[in-house]
């Protein structure tokens, strides 16, 4: 996972949801239109983790491809998140049961 910056805020995304956020922007782009303009104002995130807290419902035109989009990295980065709590935990016990042994 990496850092990126998306709508001027720290956004965590692996490589694959970058280029897709890239290539989603490239779709929208005209000569008078940035694609990324699509994203603004639509999320919030945490600065320190990059995670998206809480998605706002769009005041201006956007697309559904867009939301979408930013729903299910959403959601993505939180199951990561609680996988690498689920494999933490179980390395402890792991670690708690060796030790018993």
């Amino acid at each position: 996972m990496s850092k990126r910056i998306v709508d001027s805020k720290v956004i965590d995304m692996t490589d694959s949801e970058w280029q897709l956020y890239q290539k989603i922007c490239l779709s929208y782009t005209k000569p008078n239109f940035k694609g990324d303009d699509l994203f603004r104002g639509l999320f919030h995130t945490d600065e320190e983790t990059g995670f998206i807290l809480f998605l706002i419902p769009p005041t201006t035109f956007t697309s559904f491809e867009i939301y979408f989009f930013l729903s299910s990295l959403m959601m993505q980065q939180h199951l990561r998140q609680m996988h690498a709590q689920i494999d933490d935990m179980v390395t402890q016990v792991k670690d708690k049961l060796k030790e018993v042994k």
